[in-house]
Order: C-alpha cells, then structure tokens, then sequence
C-alpha cells in the first residue's frame, strides 16, 4: 500500500490482503504478497481488459499460482481474483503453477498457458500445461498439458525431468501472419559449457486461432487431409481437401479468420455428436445425430 501511495498508478488492478510481516499471515487466506509477471491483454470485440500475473505469499512459495482478473470499466475497477492453476493458500499445499502466457484467439477464446512445476526438481523445471474459457474468464476449461518444444542440450539429463523453462513477457502477433511468438528463457549447462546459465529461443503458436483442442478431444474422430482450395464466404471458410479413401474432395465449413492455407497438410476433426445420414439414392435422410 506504500509503494501505491507513493507511485500513484493510473489504475489498480490488486492490492494484497495478506499484511507484509509474514509472522501476521494468515495460511488459510489466498497468499498474495508476491506479485510478478503481471500481464494485461485487450479484447478489441467488447474492450474487456484481462490481467494475469503470478501470486503467491514469497516467490517460489508453496503456494505459488496463477491469477486472473479482468475489468469492463477501461481498468477502473477490477473482479475478485481467480486462481486459475496452482495452490491458493498454504493449507493446501501443491506443486508450483507459474510464468503464465495469456493470449486471446480471434475467436475470442480466451488461452491462458503456463509451467507447471510436476516433480520436486527446481522449481522453473515444468511442464506446459493449458486452459482455456469462452466466457471472459468467468470459467476455464479443465488443465491439459502441452506438447513441449523439443528439448535442448542444456535440459536436465534425465528425461523424466521436465526442461527449465520461464516465460517473462506475454505472447505478441509478431510471428509469420500474426501468429503469437513469444520469447523464453532456458536454463542449465549444456556439455560444451563452462558453467550453468540462461539460454534464450523463440517460439511461435502455429494454431491457437484453429481452438486446437476440439481436434484433441476428438482423437477418434480425426483425420489428416491436404487442403486443396480455401473459399472465403463472408461469415465462414469453406476448405476443400482431399483425403485417402476417398476420390472426391471433402469440404469442411470453419471459421472465417483460419489461417489454413491451400497446400496445407492439416488434421481436421469430426463433431460426431452432429453428424447426418442419408441414402445415396434416394437422398433421403437415414438418421440424424
């Protein structure tokens, strides 16, 4: 609250509950003393505004998470906040969540990726586990974990040993067609070094704009086709792509701002809770589901 009132910030997203000695805290009430890798992201479609940030009581406490908070007022004021991923309190203990990565799908899907500490190593060894909500971040998808990256030299030895890795600024459409690309920080010695260190690559989010986890939800519904003609039709994408088994091309309506491109091998998934039969004869329908 001191700094606050020396600074006089524009707006306040937070102000911590807990008080500052740590002899005065309380472990059932949310720690949030530590307040790092704060991210604002805009929504263009309604100007909602979305604050991510990692929170705990001390950095790399028991009870490090991830928080969400947003605010329709231009930034005035702010929702409770939410913890997305990790350990709210130190009564409940658990594994660390941290140094997320928000990023907002032209769709509006709202993606809020970060590390997630899976074993007892070093605390920036984690997977990359993810979540999304349709709703402004009112609710959030159940956690999924994240194909990593390929591992680099530097990583621990052991691959059961997740690769050390933190993510200080936020995603940015600066990648190859206003994909998201992010800069990340590795850590560690590879062979040829003369002692541990930071290393730093780039990544690109290649479909975040496609909702990439309906096709994982339907893995046994999908299938690898090469797309041989895009048709833009105001409201909605036609594809057509050809697939094995079949001569004809097969054509798939998606949403109007794919980044699918006419040469493009891609995998597309089935809704099999929406499909519709018909005799090919009579071109009456059979069953629908």
């Amino acid at each position: 609250m001191e700094d606050i009132l020396v600074n006089k910030p524009d707006f306040t997203v937070f102000v911590p509950r807990q008080p500052e000695d740590p002899a005065l805290r309380d472990p059932g009430m949310t720690g949030d003393t530590f307040n790092d890798h704060f991210h604002v992201i805009r929504n263009p479609a309604d100007g909602l505004l979305y604050a991510f940030w990692t929170q705990a009581s001390r950095e790399m406490d028991i009870d490090q998470h991830v928080a969400f908070s947003k605010s329709g007022d231009g930034g005035h004021t702010w929702t409770e906040p939410a913890v997305i991923a990790g350990s709210r309190d130190k009564r409940h203990p658990g594994l660390l969540a941290s140094f997320q990565q928000p990023m907002l799908s032209r769709s509006g899907r709202l993606y809020c990726l970060w590390n997630q500490q899976v074993t007892n190593d070093w605390a920036l060894c984690g997977a990359m586990v993810g979540a999304y909500s349709d709703d402004n971040g009112d609710t959030w998808s159940a956690p999924r974990r994240v194909p990593f990256p390929e591992r680099m030299d530097a990583d621990p030895a052991d691959p059961l040993v997740p690769p050390s890795w933190c993510n200080w600024q936020r995603p940015l459409r600066l990648g190859e067609g206003g994909k998201f690309l992010v800069g990340c920080s590795r850590h560690g010695k590879a062979p040829y070094d003369e002692k541990s260190g930071p290393k730093v690559e780039f990544w690109q989010f290649e479909n975040i704009d496609d909702d990439p986890e309906f096709v994982a939800a339907h893995a046994d519904a999908t299938m690898k086709v090469h797309v041989e003609v895009t048709e833009l039709m105001g409201s909605e994408t036609y594809l057509y792509f050809s697939t094995s088994g079949k001569e004809e091309n097969v054509i798939a309506r998606v949403d109007p701002r794919t980044k699918t491109r006419a040469g493009d091998d891609v995998k597309v998934a089935l809704d099999t809770t929406r499909l519709h039969f018909f005799d090919k004869d009579t071109e009456e329908t059979i069953m629908n589901r």
